[in-house]
């Protein structure tokens, strides 16, 4: 599993798309997210071949999901995150650390990206962590 993420040279984001769970081969999901990242992300703006020497290419390799039973489990600075509430999930990498570095700061946001109340009760979750090898 693979997450593909384009930033722009002054640090803006352009997209991140990737898989949580591996169903591919690594070549493949590394492809398909580069493309899907770069152009099919909804946050992102066309491209054009001319902006591809402002743009910075990181490639994150999953480690398999493991379940964990609550935000304790949760090691800060190392963890990317997954979160589910019936039909809603969401995900932050490990990098996301850096502009969210509490638990509550990245948790908090984590569940306004799955589109619940910040304050939603983190023992109604599903949560599950990963780490990542990340290449740029």
């Amino acid at each position: 599993a693979t997450f593909v993420t384009w930033r722009w040279t002054d640090g803006r984001l352009q997209g991140c798309i990737g898989s949580l769970e591996a169903h591919r081969g690594l070549l493949d999901d590394i492809g398909h997210n580069t493309v899907a990242a770069g152009l099919h992300d909804p946050r992102a703006r066309t491209l054009t071949l001319g902006d591809l020497g402002d743009l910075h290419c990181e490639v994150s390799v999953l480690t398999p999901l493991e379940p964990i039973a609550s935000e304790a489990d949760i090691r800060i600075g190392v963890d990317g995150v997954v979160i589910a509430h019936t039909l809603r999930r969401a995900t932050f990498l490990p990098i996301m650390w850096e502009q969210l570095p509490t638990l509550d700061q990245f948790m908090g946001e984590l569940k306004r990206k799955a589109g619940l109340p910040r304050s939603f009760p983190s023992a109604e979750l599903k949560l599950w962590r990963y780490t990542v090898d990340r290449y740029e």
